[in-house]
């Protein structure tokens, strides 16, 4: 295992907590249909609710990293 230089952590404190977020999500077919929900459009009632989910799992996130104050979802 390679030791962390300062700069390297520099770099990765600098990352916006919604990326480290998604790159946290074990689940790849998860990340998949997260990062299609922000991108695509669809209004299904399915695609409505993956994407209130995908919202609401990042809000818990930044609430537990206080980078929010709270999860509006």
């Amino acid at each position: 295992m390679r030791a962390l230089t300062a700069l390297k952590f520099h770099e990765l404190a600098r990352l916006p907590p919604a990326t480290e977020w998604f790159a946290n999500i074990d689940n790849a077919n998860t990340r998949r249909a997260y990062r299609n929900d922000l991108e695509r459009r669809e209004l299904a009632g399915s695609s409505i609710r993956r994407k209130l989910a995908a919202l609401s799992s990042l809000f818990e996130y930044l609430s537990d990293a206080n980078a929010v104050t709270h999860n509006p979802v």
